[in-house]
């Protein structure tokens, strides 16, 4: 919501200014024997800025009144795990219903929302997901360090060696100094990419 209002007064900020580009612009042409200022407090660009305030208010009004809801993203990052359940549960395509539970389970694994993972994974998200550029929950959790959401991952039996093409759960943990999270990872059979298929 907050950026939703940001937006609005920034696009309001940048009408004003191209408003005042153009005034700028007709007092140079007509050569106004004015200065600038007088030239603006005789002109109609008060009455833009008034309008474009106006309209501005509205907009912001509108977005902290928008009963949109919540997306995804900001449901994982509040910990809402009743929208969530609520939103998997109002999709009925089976394809998109598979689809949205992998995102939430990578993305709850990015932001260390494990009640949310294990909810996901309740109603059927099938942990191993890839989500292209981001990798696996076990890879993502990896990859910004938390311990206990790979923990848990490794005790559902995620797949250890699991690659997006270029790097394993254990590639992220080490790449980004998460020397700990790579020990718990060698522990258990994981291993680096490209190294898996050699005996």
């Amino acid at each position: 919501m907050f950026y939703k209002v940001l937006k609005i007064v920034g696009l309001s900020f940048l009408c004003w200014l191209i408003v005042i580009t153009i005034a700028f612009i007709s007092f140079l042409i007509t050569g106004a024997s004015t200065d600038f200022m007088s030239f603006i407090n005789n002109s109609t660009i008060t009455d833009f800025t008034i309008i474009i305030l106006v309209f501005a208010a509205i907009g912001c009004g509108v977005a902290l009144f928008d009963r949109g809801g919540p997306s995804i993203i900001e449901m994982i990052e509040e910990g809402n795990i009743h929208g969530i359940s609520r939103k998997v549960n109002s999709e009925s395509d089976y394809e998109k219903k598979k689809w949205l539970l992998g995102y939430i389970l990578v993305k709850s694994a990015l932001y260390g929302k494990l009640e949310i993972m294990k909810t996901v994974l309740r109603k059927g998200a099938d942990i191993n997901t890839l989500i292209p550029n981001e990798g696996t929950a076990l890879m993502v959790a990896s990859w910004v360090g938390n311990t206990e959401i790979v923990r848990e991952l490794i005790k559902l039996n995620a797949d250890l060696n699991l690659s997006d093409g270029n790097s394993t759960a254990l590639d992220n943990a080490i790449e980004n100094n998460h020397l700990d999270i790579a020990e718990i990872l060698k522990g258990v059979g994981g291993k680096r990419f490209g190294s898996q298929n050699i005996s």
